[in-house]
């Protein structure tokens, strides 16, 4: 029952983006193609978890992001919401998400770029726990895995060769990889998954770690990926009982 449900939301996103477009083609590539997925996240997200239009993501060195799609925050930092596209906070950040109506080799590379310019945070702003000894190794498991970061593309050339063009990319980029995509999906055509730690397989196959990870999807699984999002930025909320923010630096820095 739960993979039927999960399955007919990749159906909902297949049907609104066609019904959204303009004279047969794609989403527009302005809000159109970023609401529907926006629309589909917050439905199943926790309350203490949102996702938004996009933005830029701005941290206390004055280090900016790229424009981001879709930006998933959390409810601890301030918001600056005045603007339709702001900037957002990079300790609000829980995920980053990058939107293409159409994904080809040129638009596979730039949205890897995208949420790669997520820039990072400060210990003056963001701390786990207050002992030192455990929030070093708090901090530092929590920084190996956050922000999530993803492509998600509506339609695409063909998903074998989406793949090769991926691993190709990370391939080329090895010392980079940490800030590239943990997911690249292309609805009901193909999801990767870039498995940092490695893995094992329903059938007790090992994956090594640094694997990306190919899954085309068919009628069983085709909501594999939307599921995967969902459950995955659901594992960011424990982490905030951990946290301990002070804004007051940004404040001290924009006035000093």
């Amino acid at each position: 029952m739960i993979r039927d449900y999960f399955n007919s939301l990749a159906d909902v996103l297949s049907a609104r983006s066609k019904s959204a477009s303009f004279s047969g083609h794609r989403p527009d590539t302005g809000t159109n193609r970023e609401e529907l997925l926006i629309e589909i996240l917050n439905k199943h997200l926790p309350d203490r978890l949102r996702a938004i239009g996009g933005g830029k993501v701005l941290n206390l060195q004055g280090d900016l992001s790229r424009q981001i799609d879709v930006i998933v925050k959390n409810d601890l930092f301030p918001k600056f919401a005045e603007h339709d596209k702001s900037c957002v906070i990079a300790e609000s950040v829980a995920g980053v998400i990058g939107v293409r109506s159409y994904l080809d080799k040129l638009g596979l590379e730039e949205s890897i770029e995208n949420v790669a310019s997520v820039p990072g945070f400060s210990d003056k702003t963001l701390s786990m726990t207050n002992s030192s000894l455990v929030r070093v190794d708090l901090q530092a498991q929590f920084l190996a895995k956050w922000p999530f970061r993803a492509v998600f593309a509506y339609d695409s050339i063909d998903p074998d060769t989406i793949y090769k063009h991926a691993l190709a990319y990370y391939q080329a980029h090895s010392s980079r990889v940490r800030e590239f995509p943990d997911m690249i999906v292309v609805n009901k055509g193909i999801c990767i998954r870039y498995l940092r730690d490695g893995g094992v397989l329903q059938d007790g196959t090992k994956l090594p770690a640094n694997y990306l990870q190919p899954l085309l999807l068919k009628d069983t699984t085709q909501g594999y990926p939307i599921a995967g999002m969902i459950t995955t930025l659901n594992d960011y909320v424990p982490w905030m009982h951990y946290m301990k923010f002070n804004f007051s630096p940004y404040i001290d820095s924009a006035y000093a």
